[in-house]
């Protein structure tokens, strides 16, 4: 794994713990330690930490993007995990050079190769605030900085904003939801961080009905909408009854029971909005006839063009998600009894669903395979 973290893939809406980071990253808990001391911002104060996965990646990224600027006080240029990082407060060493010019010398506190530069007052200054263990430097990072409320806002105007005050409670959905495939438990945090972002970051412990109304009401004009953030249909009833399953969850937590215990039943959407989402002319689908025309028509010199064609006609053959097919193996096909085994424990199915798919909807697509 590159030490820049650039092939680490943290999934934005989630929430991680400190052992969940040190296993992504491959790294150890001082490591971790020396983040937030150098500004990664966990969700609150409690421990122990919580950090939304979208910070973190962030954090990464703008101390990437310093090596090609400027450093900040008190940061060196590791040329190890090509990070601006602060040296471990252990190996740090200060000698004056010939010229009389402070220099610095240490190791750095992520990948553990050696560091140095020039340093001022101000560079001393902050290895002094570092040695306080109850203190961070993030007031030094202009990317990512705190709130007094708890709140972490990025001060680009092009960054994202970060509403954190739930997270922790997300977090402990996360594990309950760990039942679910990830793909699942992502689309139930996205349609969770919509209702957040609807409320700019409301604690949920202070949800009301009126509240809930407005989330409803999102989903409505995002299913009416014909710009950025339209929602289909789908979409809109997919979330609203994730947001519902969640409120479900929530209002049995310990702080959260004094809530309105009928919540989750006002983010049913009506079914006037589905007529009102309803495309106003339909959608032209290609007959079997000209699927099979096209199949016919492409080529198949290549092993690539032959995949392409076989991959075409096992859609038409067993009415296949795009995901499933590219998941599918020789075996899956019984060639004898006309069939495409849908394995959920070996393909991408969707809610890991299994099923036998008899290809009898044409003979001609069947020969190809």
């Amino acid at each position: 794994m590159s030490r820049s973290y650039k092939s680490v893939r943290l999934k934005k809406n989630r929430g991680y713990s400190t052992e969940d980071i040190q296993r992504a990253c491959a790294v150890n808990a001082n490591t971790v330690s020396n983040w937030r001391k150098a500004g990664l911002q966990p969700s609150d104060p409690k421990r122990p930490y919580v950090f939304r996965g979208g910070l973190v990646t962030a954090f990464h990224k703008a101390r990437q993007e310093r090596l090609r600027t400027r450093l900040n006080t008190g940061e060196f240029k590791c040329t190890g995990c090509k990070s601006a990082v602060f040296p471990d407060l252990g190996s740090l060493k200060l000698t004056r050079a010939s010229n009389g010019a402070n220099m610095a010398f240490g190791q750095c506190s992520d990948c553990g190769c050696h560091v140095r530069k020039f340093v001022a007052e101000a560079d001393l200054g902050v290895f002094e605030q570092l040695r306080n263990p109850n203190t961070t430097v993030d007031s030094s990072h202009e990317e990512i900085g705190r709130d007094p409320g708890g709140i972490g806002i990025s001060t680009e105007t092009d960054a994202p904003r970060w509403w954190l005050s739930n997270d922790r409670v997300v977090y402990d959905w996360q594990v309950h939801a760990g039942r679910l495939a990830e793909q699942t438990v992502d689309q139930h945090l996205s349609a969770i961080r919509f209702m957040e972002e609807v409320l700019h970051g409301k604690p949920f412990d202070r949800l009301t009905i009126r509240d809930v109304n407005l989330v409803l009401s999102a989903l409505k004009e995002a299913m009416a909408t014909n710009g950025e953030g339209k929602k289909s249909r789908s979409t809109a009833s997919h979330q609203a009854s994730q947001i519902m399953s969640f409120l479900e969850w929530l209002i049995k937590q310990d702080g959260y029971k004094r809530l309105p215990a009928d919540l989750p039943s006002y983010i049913q959407l009506p079914k006037s909005a589905y007529a009102k989402a309803m495309p106003k002319a339909e959608k032209a689908y290609a007959s079997l006839e000209e699927a099979e025309a096209l199949l016919d028509g492409m080529p198949t010199l290549t092993l690539a063009e032959r995949r392409a064609r076989a991959m075409f006609a096992i859609a038409f053959l067993g009415a296949l998600r795009a995901d499933t097919i590219t998941s599918l193996r020789l075996a899956h096909f019984d060639q004898e009894g006309r069939k495409i085994i849908q394995d959920a424990t070996a393909t991408r199915t969707k809610n890991g669903k299994a099923s036998e798919s008899v290809g009898s909807r044409s003979p001609r697509c069947l020969s190809t395979l």
